[in-house]
């Protein structure tokens, strides 16, 4: 039960980690986004709205995609930057992407 635990807290403070980051480049890309972070089953998904500019965009991150080390957060951050999340939610015309456990980030496809 310990180890379950441990696990949740790690994920949820490489979540938290990653919210902030995200947030930050993001409002450095597009003045006045708002942003919103929710689990949904086995991911994490991050929301991010700009107001005026009908621009509505989502970011999956799988939980096995976390890899819970030391420095997990900065890893998919780094992961994240050279595919150029930022540049891609903003051209689209893909609207959500999903970033793979081999830090890939690809279209979502529609279920």
């Amino acid at each position: 039960m310990d180890t379950q635990s441990s696990r949740e807290e790690q994920l949820a403070q490489v979540v938290h980690e990653l919210t902030s980051t995200l947030r930050t480049q993001a409002r450095e890309r597009w003045k006045g986004v708002r942003t919103a972070q929710r689990r949904q089953g086995s991911r994490e998904v991050w929301r991010f709205r700009v107001k005026g500019a009908n621009l509505e965009r989502f970011l999956h991150v799988p939980h096995r995609a976390i890899t819970l080390g030391s420095d997990a957060a900065e890893v998919l951050m780094e992961q994240l930057g050279s595919e150029k999340w930022l540049d891609r939610l903003q051209v689209g015309p893909e609207k959500a992407f999903v970033l793979s456990p081999r830090g890939r980030l690809q279209p979502m496809r529609k279920a």
